[in-house]
């Protein structure tokens, strides 16, 4: 049995096999002092157990200039100091730049955490943009996701990115629920899995960077 194939067989962080799988490239900006790995680790571990796929971070921390050499980038760390609120425009030339020298070309879904509440409207913790084709998705991320203890938030967003232009449900066990369902641990597997419909993950399956395994 090759390597590949024994990659392909891994398990989630409940240690049961998972049909489906990705790669997202997380970036930690200059100013997102709040923000600690081990718990972006939590929120992709609950977003996985949600959607039935297996999504696999890349974490870069650009807060200094270490890290950003850990992750093989040529750009000088002070790129990613970025203090919203910035344009919609200028945010995302910087995002395109940090996926460009950290993502391979299979990577679809990139997540960047900053220290900023105010992304859009002065109250959203979080929200996500894609190309036109629905093959790229980039995901913003505030320190307060973790402050408020929505550890859901980011299985929210990937359902925006994963769904395409998803509108919100008004089913409050529905992770696309619009203000979030808030998990309160201790919540099995069973649980989790039950905020999301089969229609639902069946389109979520589908999107190009997502690979059956």
């Amino acid at each position: 049995m090759s390597k590949n194939k024994n990659k392909k067989t891994s398990k989630n962080n409940n240690g049961q096999s998972t049909r489906y799988t990705t790669d997202v490239c997380v970036f930690i900006l200059g100013n997102a002092a709040e923000v600690r790995e081990d718990d972006i680790r939590t929120q992709f571990k609950y977003a996985s157990d949600i959607w039935g796929i297996y999504f696999r971070p890349n974490i870069c921390d650009l807060r200094t200039r270490e890290g950003a050499r850990k992750c093989g980038l040529k750009a000088d760390a002070t790129i990613a100091r970025i203090f919203v609120p910035l344009q919609v425009r200028q945010r995302e030339k910087v995002f395109r730049a940090l996926r460009k020298g950290n993502c391979g070309r299979q990577t679809g879904l990139a997540v960047f955490y900053i220290n900023a509440q105010d992304l859009k409207d002065g109250k959203a913790i979080g929200n996500v943009s894609w190309d036109n084709k629905g093959t790229l998705g980039n995901i913003v991320m505030t320190y307060d996701t973790f402050q408020q203890k929505n550890m859901d938030i980011l299985a929210h967003e990937l359902g925006h990115a994963l769904l395409v232009n998803a509108r919100h449900l008004n089913d409050k066990n529905n992770i696309m629920y619009p203000s979030g369902t808030v998990i309160v641990p201790p919540i099995s597997q069973r649980q989790l899995r039950a905020m999301t419909t089969s229609k639902q993950r069946a389109k979520a399956y589908k999107r190009p960077y997502v690979y059956r395994i």
